[in-house]
């Protein structure tokens, strides 16, 4: 049974097991809770974590609670192919301790004007790359922004951005 110990002089705080909760914590921790009820109560997505949870020998409602605070980690980020013409490509090496559930890039002109938004697709082969491919053209020698906004099944959000003149 945890122990946990606390400090009025710290005003509003606990020590749990050597970590000083706030309250913030403890709001972040209620809504994960609240995810991982609302996840268990829906039966498709309470398989997906259960057969995780099972291949991992953890208990599901653990593994719920930890893919609510842990976000997307974005690897990658290759503009390397992409020269502003339909069908050239962006890919996105991104992870997340469950899973990537959609990886969205946004191409705008320097000063902040939206050239092109589109959803990326995951390739086969369960390697975490997702491939954007242009949808329009933009003329040479523009400078642009490439945003890409990776989520996860709880929702967390990770964005990553690199600039580049075509």
């Amino acid at each position: 049974m945890p122990i946990t110990l606390f400090f009025p002089h710290l005003t509003n705080r606990a020590l749990f097991f050597g970590v000083i909760i706030t309250p913030d914590h403890r709001v972040r921790f209620s809504q994960a809770a609240a995810y991982g009820r609302m996840a268990m109560a829906d039966p498709e997505t309470a398989a997906l974590y259960k057969t995780v949870a099972e291949e991992k020998d953890r208990p599901i409602f653990a593994l719920l609670v930890a893919d609510f605070f842990n976000a997307p980690v974005v690897d990658e980020l290759d503009v390397s192919e992409y020269q502003g013409t339909i069908s050239s490509p962006i890919y996105v090496r991104a992870h997340d301790d469950f899973s990537v559930q959609s990886v969205r890039v946004i191409i705008t002109e320097n000063g902040g004007t939206e050239l092109e938004l589109g959803e990326a697709t995951i390739e086969a082969g369960g390697t975490g790359r997702w491939k954007y491919t242009g949808k329009t053209t933009i003329p040479a020698g523009t400078s642009i922004r490439i945003q890409v906004m990776v989520k996860d099944r709880p929702g967390n959000v990770t964005n990553k951005e690199q600039t580049k003149v075509l």
